[in-house]
């Protein structure tokens, strides 16, 4: 499946060229060569160049799924591959453990919503996903 969208993303152009993420010949390495490059160019135009870096590593957390499905489908997606995502992306828990808690998990469904269930496990941390 990566295979198949990559070779999609590429050769339809979805991604914009200043998208260096999950990117093939691309990095946040190529971006930072690339932001480097235009704070020089600023700084001898006398100019005051401005950075500003937004951490998302957390976005995906709170992706609203039914948004993402439809810019799959927007983007030419279609059929049995977003049939594919919906499968994926369905009733998904992701539970974590944490011992200082009395062997509880704090689970959190794809809506965001929290809820406590007992925990038999003692290993720390556990990720469990359940379709």
């Amino acid at each position: 499946m990566y295979n198949r969208l990559t070779t999609f993303i590429e050769s339809n152009e979805v991604l914009t060229k200043a998208q260096h993420g999950f990117r093939t010949k691309k990095s946040t390495e190529t971006a930072l060569q690339i932001f480097t490059k235009s704070v020089q160019e600023a700084i001898e135009r006398k100019l005051n160049p401005i950075g500003i870096f937004i951490d998302l590593t957390k976005a995906y957390d709170v992706l609203n799924h039914r948004v993402l499905l439809s810019k799959l489908n927007s983007y030419g997606i279609r059929g049995v591959a977003n049939l594919w995502f919906v499968s994926y992306l369905s009733r998904r828990k992701q539970c974590v453990e944490i011992k200082e808690q009395e062997a509880r998990n704090i689970c959190i469904n794809h809506k965001g919503n929290y809820t406590r269930h007992a925990a038999g496990l003692n290993a720390w941390p556990i990720i469990v996903f359940t379709i």
